[in-house]
């Protein structure tokens, strides 16, 4: 699949959850323009998809309209989690998608950080001569 060809179907499955007018509003552009690109009456290249994702998510890295794989976000986000949150998975557009796994890739980062605190808390560690006793 071309490139042009991914960021297409990215586009389509952002117009069909969400609906034309609400994703021209987020990529900043007439709705003509995007059904164009739709239907390859416009090229979508790569000047474009950068500043489409820049308008839609500017915290977000670039590149994300060019990701095929991010229809689905990965197996290990809970769907418990994601139920909490309120967020359907079948109705996720691909920043938010990106932005949870930023957020599942930090909380496990953090994760780390605080077990390898509590396994450095619980060690034992060596006493001094003269600690541990009682003073009269």
């Amino acid at each position: 699949m071309e490139i042009q060809d991914i960021r297409r179907a990215n586009l389509q499955a952002m117009v069909d959850a969400e609906g034309l007018s609400v994703v021209a509003k987020k990529f900043q552009l007439p709705e003509r323009q995007i059904n164009d690109m739709l239907k390859k009456r416009k090229a979508f290249g790569e000047k474009i998809a950068r500043r489409m994702e820049e308008n839609h998510s500017p915290k977000l890295a670039l590149g994300w309209l060019d990701k095929s794989e991010e229809s689905t976000l990965p197996e290990e986000i809970d769907n418990d989690l994601l139920r909490f949150l309120g967020i359907d998975r079948e109705k996720l557009d691909f920043p938010q998608i990106e932005r949870i796994r930023e957020f599942v890739r930090a909380s496990n980062e953090h994760q780390s950080e605080a077990i390898n605190l509590i396994k450095k808390a619980n060690t034992p560690r060596k006493k001094k001569p003269g600690e541990g006793t009682k003073g009269k």
